[in-house]
């Protein structure tokens, strides 16, 4: 074979994917760490969120008579994310993570629910399935998280969905009712607020953001890191590369998911 062929099997079988170097990994705090710098702080818990809502509607609407099955299927994967991120040694022996096995009774419900729809399940498994193979089954996977995006969404505005019916959003519009339109401005303002922050990493470049990250932090979008995300950098303008300002342009580091 081709000398290039066993290098790429060599980059991305073995050091990327991580053949024979001892999986499952746990690479949550990596994910969460790139999320948080790419869309916010506020952005990543609200569609943490949604994502619990989302799977929780999913599972419990279709199966009322177990609805104590699928909210303890949920409660378990909310302490295996949390787990995993906050104390990730106490779900790993001998060097494997087995945080993953917190994910499984949510995927497994999904799978073995006569009732419950094709394309909610199809949601459910799409998603988590991605989820927990890219943070405990991929050693390096750098940026590739975008692979879930389309499920994730779904499952994200499940969760909205609910919330949007519990405040009673989707009542019959009436301009006398004060309550309602409040409510809608409450949704218009945390939008425009998380749609700045990508303006701020991505479009805006005097003073920049990212670049120079943490020198110009907005007081708006508060963020616990004070240096850049460890795996990579995504979605710099081309003039910045070609002028040298991004590490990527100097150093070996993951531009956009590729080196």
């Amino acid at each position: 074979m081709h000398p290039h062929f066993s290098e790429t099997v060599e980059n991305y079988g073995y050091r990327r994917i991580g053949i024979g170097k001892g999986g499952p990994f746990n690479n949550m705090d990596r994910y969460v760490a790139s999320s948080i710098f790419y869309n916010s702080f506020y952005y990543v818990v609200i569609t943490a969120l949604l994502w619990i809502i989302g799977s929780a509607k999913i599972l419990i609407s279709t199966a009322p008579a177990r609805k104590i099955l699928c909210s303890l299927s949920v409660i378990i994967l909310i302490a295996g994310v949390s787990i995993s991120m906050l104390d990730p040694s106490t779900l790993t022996i001998g060097g494997r993570s087995f945080a993953f096995l917190f994910f499984l009774p949510v995927l497994v419900l999904a799978v073995v629910r006569p009732k419950t729809s094709v394309e909610q399940r199809a949601i459910l498994v799409w998603f988590w399935l991605s989820f927990v193979a890219y943070a405990f089954f991929i050693r390096v996977p750098g940026l590739h998280y975008y692979t879930m995006a389309p499920a994730a969404a779904l499952v994200a505005a499940a969760g909205l969905d609910r919330i949007l019916e519990r405040f009673g959003m989707y009542s019959r519009f009436s301009f006398v009712n004060i309550g309602h339109w409040l409510k809608w401005v409450v949704v218009g303002l945390i939008s425009v607020i998380l749609a700045g922050y990508p303006y701020l990493v991505f479009v805006k470049s005097e003073p920049p953001y990212a670049i120079d990250f943490p020198d110009h932090r907005s007081p708006l979008y508060w963020t616990p890191q004070d240096e850049f995300p460890e795996g990579g950098f995504f979605g710099v303008s081309p003039a910045l590369r070609l002028e040298g300002f991004w590490p990527c342009c100097t150093t070996r580091v993951n531009c956009g998911g590729h080196t």
